[in-house]
């Protein structure tokens, strides 16, 4: 019987997160605050102008440095795909959080799509402006029909209810990879 080596692991080209319930809480939307915000370098912890907390979920700033500093996700870029309905507010705030000490959410982002419409139109640009197809995304979102959309285009996605966490990004890889070694 011959020996065949291993597969090398087979990673997304691009793994696009929904910003509100999913890197972070609360929803933007729901809160009775507005900017400026403060961001605190000890807690994480971003406050409005209402002394409201925004916390990032546990797991996306490591994720986010995993992405962009681990050589094996050298070729993955990361885009946010975002129904949020105050654009500058999430943009301040990916200007805010780190992922490490002095690198932004915002420096590790390839491409954005932060407007209110249907998931589609996210993953139809963001198509558009990499070149990169459906099948080679991953997707994280808290909402059902959200993911739905994706999947109905052929992106992996992950439901993510409570929130990203290390666990739903493991299992993102695992998925992506499931359905990487379907096709071949």
């Amino acid at each position: 019987m011959e020996n065949i080596p291993p597969q090398p692991k087979v990673n997304p080209s691009i793994v696009v997160f929904d910003l509100d319930a999913c890197c972070w809480s609360p929803d933007l939307y729901l809160m009775s605050g507005s900017p400026p915000f403060e961001y605190n370098k000890k807690t994480e912890v971003v406050t409005n102008s209402a002394n409201e907390k925004i916390t990032l979920c546990p797991g996306v700033a490591e994720t986010w440095n995993e992405i962009m500093t681990n050589p094996e996700f050298q070729k993955t870029s990361i885009a946010i795909a975002s129904r949020c309905w105050y654009y500058d507010w999430a943009i301040k705030l990916l200007n805010l959080y780190e992922v490490e000490p002095g690198k932004k959410m915002m420096d590790c982002c390839k491409y954005m799509e932060i407007y209110d419409r249907n998931k589609k139109n996210h993953f139809k640009s963001i198509k558009a402006k990499s070149g990169v197809e459906f099948e080679d995304m991953l997707f994280f979102d808290d909402m059902r029909d959200n993911i739905n959309d994706a999947k109905s285009l052929g992106v992996v996605s992950v439901l993510c209810s409570d929130g990203f966490s290390r666990r739903k990004w493991k299992e993102g890889l695992m998925l992506f990879e499931k359905s990487k070694s379907k096709k071949n």
